[in-house]
């Protein structure tokens, strides 16, 4: 029940495009060290509601009703996908929005955990889309 209630949250603030416009859900209103806080709290959840959601993809492939090959292949691609997924947002959100953001340091930080809801609220939609909760 949890995980449907956050996952509603989470795509409520997707369709109010928070994320486009510079806000990240519910740290609009937090400054300072409390924006970090908050956006890392964000995060942790988003993080965790992605994992979910892999994890009903993951089932989704298991339970397709395709011959066994068909449905490993499919898994394996899936699972391939979120690695590089992965290693994309690691490395999207670490050097180059920390040369983007030289001048202070505290920015750096809030910028990569922008950076990362950002691209974690985007994998998020996508698998939802593809693989909804049953």
């Amino acid at each position: 029940m949890r995980r449907h209630l956050m996952t509603s949250a989470v795509l409520a603030g997707l369709a109010t495009g928070a994320a486009a416009q510079g806000t990240v859900g519910p740290c609009a209103q937090a400054t300072g060290d409390a924006l970090s806080k908050c956006l890392a709290a964000h995060y942790s959840d988003l993080d965790r509601v992605l994992a979910d959601s892999y994890k009903t993809a993951i089932a989704r492939t298991e339970r397709a009703g395709l011959g066994k090959n068909l449905a490993m292949d499919w898994k394996r691609a899936l699972q391939e996908a979120q690695r590089k997924w992965i290693a994309f947002r690691e490395a999207d959100c670490g050097p180059p929005i920390t040369y983007e953001r030289a001048s202070a340091t505290s920015e750096t930080a809030t910028a990569q955990l922008r950076c990362r809801i950002e691209h974690t609220e985007a994998r998020l939609a996508a698998l939802l889309q593809r693989y909804p909760a049953p």
